[in-house]
């Protein structure tokens, strides 16, 4: 009677031991790159029974990911090729569109054409922006980046815009601010937030730059505006759009801010109040 209880403790002993290595071993292959099995010298059913139900799953698992890989692949070609090919002859059609106007500045049937293809000029803007996140989601360009100047600069580069769209800008920036990040991403995330202020805004715009903490750096631009902004959870889902009566704009640019921010380690807030919508980056500053 011992010597059976002797050995069932051993055959116990020895299946948690088989179970303790083959569960390092799939610690091991899921905290890596590899194409590893998982591997059993033991000839007991169960055991084996285990590890190729496993292996299975690994396979399977590696093949779905090459799959999203290549998928990724053809449409980050589709939409490269796409905007490619449709940006050249809107620009020249924008061209012509602006010359006729010259002849013919009180035609609105000019002003129509114009305005549609600003539409589609922004739809491909978009569609350029949400390729770059795509494209950059595996890799950062980091460097010590003026912040300040750096929205400055974006703000000089519309600062014809806002007065032509009667927009009066209020600016608070901190005097330079400083962080690791990459200037790219930023000055996508800048241009979009000003071109939603170029498409909703009225009457004051306002941003403002401080250092939140030791790590932390906020960045805030606001608008007024005409429009009631609701659902504003839904604000940062690609393709949704909070104004219905609108047919040029598809929801992408908040959607790509907020890819962007994420991609950076910060954190993006939305609000509403007294009028004012109000879009809050907070960045965290690093040493690398």
């Amino acid at each position: 009677m011992i010597a059976i209880v002797i050995a069932c403790v051993l055959v116990v002993v020895i299946l948690i031991f088989e179970l303790l290595r083959v569960i390092n071993e799939l610690e091991y292959i899921n905290s890596r790159q590899t194409n590893a099995e998982l591997t059993s010298a033991t000839r007991w059913p169960v055991i084996r029974r285990l590890v190729a139900a496993v292996n299975h799953s690994l396979v399977q698992s590696r093949n779905l990911r090459a799959q999203q890989t290549q998928q990724e692949a053809q449409i980050h070609q589709l939409l490269t090729n796409l905007t490619h090919d449709i940006k050249t002859p809107l620009t020249v059609a924008s061209g012509y569109v602006q010359l006729m106007q010259r002849d013919a500045p009180d035609s609105q049937r000019l002003v129509r054409i114009a305005h549609n293809l600003t539409a589609v000029n922004y739809y491909v803007r978009y569609l350029m922006d949400f390729d770059v996140v795509q494209e950059q989601s595996n890799k950062l360009d980091l460097a010590e980046i003026n912040l300040t100047t750096l929205v400055q600069e974006q703000l000089f580069d519309v600062f014809d815009d806002l007065n032509e769209k009667h927009l009066q800008l209020k600016p608070s920036l901190g005097t330079n601010i400083k962080l690791i990040s990459d200037a790219s991403l930023i000055t996508r995330i800048l241009q979009n937030l000003i071109g939603n202020w170029l498409k909703y805004a009225t009457e004051n715009v306002r941003v403002s730059l401080r250092e939140k903490d030791a790590t932390h750096i906020e960045l805030t631009l606001a608008n007024q505006t005409a429009v009631p902004v609701e659902n504003i959870d839904h604000l940062v889902e690609r393709f949704y759009t909070n104004d219905v009566a609108r047919s040029d704009s598809k929801g992408l640019g908040l959607s790509i801010v907020a890819n962007l921010m994420t991609r950076l380690n910060g954190t993006l807030g939305l609000s509403v109040e007294d009028g004012w919508f109000t879009v809050t980056l907070v960045f965290r500053r690093t040493d690398h």
